[in-house]
């Protein structure tokens, strides 16, 4: 008869071994000067990096950005109003929830957008 290999009796999470837990792994959550009581950063770079790195897709959208070793990119104005919306949903979605700090760059950053946006939708004046 031939030997089948021995399957474990109870399954191992990955951040546990055999003989228990990971050092410093607790059933608990976060807490203490990093995490809020639920276990989330309080980093308000977390938030306000991602909002920076929407608004930068929306500038490069608009032809804000330029890339020094090559051409500039055109200007895609549904692009920049689909970023915009995107932003503007998370100011929306999150009203009540964020650091003073992390309102003041969402609504500066969504000012500045908006205003680039109509800028360059308008019909020049003449």
């Amino acid at each position: 008869m031939a030997a089948t290999p021995e399957t474990p009796s109870a399954a191992v999470a990955p951040d546990e071994t055999a003989a228990g837990p990971a050092e410093g792994a607790t059933d608990e959550e976060p807490s203490g000067p990093q995490h809020d009581g639920h276990g989330r950063p309080r980093d308000a770079s977390v938030f306000s990096d991602l909002v920076v790195q929407l608004a930068t897709q929306a500038a490069m959208y608009l032809g804000m950005v330029t890339d020094p070793l090559g051409p500039q990119y055109p200007a895609d104005l549904r692009a920049a109003r689909q970023m915009i919306d995107i932003i503007a949903m998370l100011k929306d979605k999150t009203k009540g929830n964020l650091t003073p700090d992390e309102s003041v760059i969402l609504e500066r950053i969504l000012t500045d957008l908006r205003m680039k946006y109509v800028s360059m939708s308008s019909p020049p004046r003449q």
